[in-house]
């Protein structure tokens, strides 16, 4: 990674604002991430395996679709026909926001959640500022050495290169 340190500082601070977890999916290309970072509960993302439900989340489809954020109330029936919000809300994964950007000819988008209440617009524009530094930052990223894959678990985050 480029400017690893300041992309695990902005993860770091990201994170904070997502007490229930995120998913952030960096420089899409041809439909797939070049690397996932994750911290949701382990429950919820065995379930979200277990039950494919990458497939059918209306976060990541918005998230391929669109730049700019949008919150995950205002999926509804005929945006989130297999119900994923509502599954989510049952581990915990209440509120929610998806963040989209495009920029230097790809994509990453990344989801926050948390069980208390919205975000904020004010948090929302934090977490997209966050993920643009991110992206940014993992621009030139070819793999992460051991030792920021080892920052990242002590932080509870799950990398994978893809």
């Amino acid at each position: 990674m480029s400017n690893n340190d300041g992309a695990l500082a902005q993860l770091e601070s990201a994170s904070k604002l997502a007490p229930a977890g995120f998913a952030l999916a960096g420089h899409f290309t041809k439909m797939r991430p070049s690397f996932m970072l994750q911290c949701y509960p382990k429950d919820w993302t065995a379930f979200y395996a277990r039950n494919s439900l990458a497939m059918v989340d209306p976060a990541i489809a918005w998230g391929l679709a669109n730049e700019g954020t949008f919150r995950w109330s205002d999926f509804d029936a005929t945006s989130d026909p297999s119900g994923v919000a509502s599954m989510a809300a049952d581990h915990g994964l209440t509120y929610g926001v998806i963040s989209s950007i495009v920029s230097d000819g790809t994509r990453s988008m990344a989801s926050f959640a948390r069980a208390d209440k919205e975000f904020e617009q004010s948090e929302i524009e934090v977490i997209t500022a966050k993920l643009a530094a991110i992206h940014a930052a993992t621009l030139a990223a070819k793999d992460l050495a051991s030792e920021e894959i080892g920052t990242l678990a002590s932080m509870g985050i799950t990398y994978t290169r893809m």
